[in-house]
């Protein structure tokens, strides 16, 4: 497909870049040479910006040393080459002494695929890069300018309100490549969707109209700062047209740390999603750029696709016990680099919920007991974590084999979530340990102890009629009660707790042959 290489953005430049709400993180940028490294962490970490660095930044030609002598030269050579003898000219002839001085001394030759290193290295050149040059110059000579930008062009205008006179670094149909006609329309469609763009605007205007509106915005006046960003848009361009969309990705984020707009967002989108796709290794750059992805949600990516692509690897790396620490890896790279709390917690269900799963069928259950609880943590309010976390602890609590532990367990857990006192197998579980240990007691000549539990369960169970209770555990309970008060001549108490337990248990057989005895 065929891009822009001057691509002209619109939004004031701040470096909003290190808020966790961006699209662009400053700790996950790729650098490409250590230069480059420095260059950046010299402006947006200790404020000792660097114009010229940060635009040999972007390249690979020069070594550090040819680029302090490039920058000595240029700068040495705007010193020495007589400007003062100028400075009671007019200004339209300062500024034509200075354009004929540069263009002669260092632009050789037109490219359209250009970088600015390139100027100090065979003297090619590009728009972006010819009018970074130019405005490098004004700044040192202390002439007044602005860098205008337009659709298909960058330009400078010195002294402006005065003489206004424009500079011309190449012809404005020089620098770019022709957007082909697929290319806006999903662009416009997008914006569309997203509600960016209204039925009523959509309906209003052709394609080509809402492109140049909302891909361009309004012609600007930018500085310095957002040139790098163009020159740094442009290389990620070059990189899409020749398939390396996450080289093209990374150029991308550097463009938005300096000149931050919804098209590069856009272009970031669709370099993440070309790039994900791409990878079969499902590694931890698989896990970023898809955490990536999930920032993109003003271009269509919704969150509901995220937990998609993250439930496709967890069907294809669960299964495989030698992949369980790149799986870990993986879960924790996504869940740190999504910004939003929401989805986070969508993440971390996922990887819980399933990883418990798959240790429970493998009757691990202390292992995904664990797992089922973060589950439960992340979502408290899911059936599904609920019931297979109770289901799990279930089988636990059986292998323990102490009823009164289980209880304090159960009790223990139902205090931390609130939501497990309204879920039916928490409280089946729970009302038949109290049965077990009601009749438990009464066994043990506890009666006191038998009826605190005796009285827990029938809390439960009258709170829930419809609750279903195994009613061989009721038969066993009632009857060890009764049995105690019939031992001790108490038939009338006897025969009360029989016909209690009926209650819950109507014509259970052992509690209907104890009543029979009994008269």
């Amino acid at each position: 497909m065929a891009r822009l290489i001057l691509l002209l953005v619109f939004i004031i430049l701040t470096k909003a870049s290190f808020c966790q709400d961006s699209l662009v993180l400053y700790k996950e940028i790729t650098f490409s040479s250590l230069f480059e490294k420095k260059s950046f962490d010299n402006h947006f970490i200790h404020q000792k910006t660097d114009l010229f660095d940060l635009l040999m930044a972007n390249g690979g030609l020069l070594n550090e040393g040819r680029i302090a002598s490039s920058k000595e030269g240029f700068y040495s050579h705007l010193d020495n080459m007589g400007f003062e003898k100028m400075t009671t000219r007019k200004n339209d002839r300062q500024v034509k002494f200075v354009y004929d001085n540069i263009h002669k001394k260092f632009l050789q030759k037109y490219e359209e695929r250009n970088k600015y290193e390139e100027i100090f290295s065979n003297g090619f050149y590009n728009c972006v890069s010819a009018s970074a040059l130019y405005a490098l110059a004004f700044d040192r000579l202390k002439i007044p300018y602005t860098i205008k930008e337009k659709p298909t062009h960058v330009y400078l205008i010195a002294y402006p309100g005065a003489e206004n006179i424009m500079i011309e670094t190449t012809t404005p149909v020089g620098g770019f490549y022709q957007i082909s006609t697929p290319f806006k329309q999903n662009f416009v469609k997008t914006l569309k969707d997203q509600k960016l763009i209204s039925a009523q605007e959509f309906n209003a205007y052709d394609v080509n109209v809402l492109f140049e509106r909302y891909y361009f915005g309004k012609q600007e006046e930018i500085n310095l700062l957002q040139l790098v960003g163009l020159h740094y848009l442009n290389d990620g361009l070059y990189k899409m047209d020749d398939g390396l969309a996450e080289s093209a990705l990374h150029q991308f984020e550097k463009a938005f740390l300096f000149y931050p707009s919804d098209r590069t967002g856009y272009l970031m989108m669709v370099a993440a999603t070309d790039a994900f796709h791409a990878k079969k290794e499902k590694d931890n750059n698989h896990a970023i750029l898809l955490a990536k992805l999930s920032r993109y949600q003003k271009y269509g990516v919704t969150p509901e696709m995220i937990k998609g692509e993250f439930g496709r690897v967890l069907l294809d790396l669960i299964p495989q016990a030698d992949k369980r620490d790149q799986l870990n890896s993986y879960y924790q790279t996504l869940y740190s680099g999504i910004s939003t709390d929401e989805l986070r917690k969508e993440i971390d269900f996922l990887y819980h919920y399933e990883f418990g799963r798959q240790l429970y069928h493998q009757l691990r259950y202390k292992e995904a007991l664990t797992h089922f609880e973060k589950a439960v943590q992340a979502k408290p309010k899911s059936t599904d974590a609920l019931n297979a976390f109770m289901g799990c602890l279930g089988h636990t609590l059986s292998a323990q084999n102490n009823n009164k532990e289980a209880i304090g367990t159960l009790e223990k857990y139902g205090s931390i979530y609130p939501d497990l006192k309204v879920n039916n197998l928490y409280s089946i579980m729970l009302a038949s340990a109290f049965l077990s240990q009601f009749g438990q007691e009464y066994e043990l000549n506890r009666p006191g102890e038998g009826d605190k539990y005796k009285t827990a369960f029938e809390m439960i169970k009258d709170n829930n009629q419809d609750l279903p209770i195994n009613h061989s555990l009721i038969g066993y309970a009632y009857s060890s009660a009764a049995v105690y008060f019939f031992r001790r001549g108490q038939t009338a108490k006897a025969k009360n707790i029989i016909n209690k337990g009926l209650e819950y248990s109507p014509n259970n057989p052992e509690l209907m042959i104890r009543l029979e005895m009994l008269r």
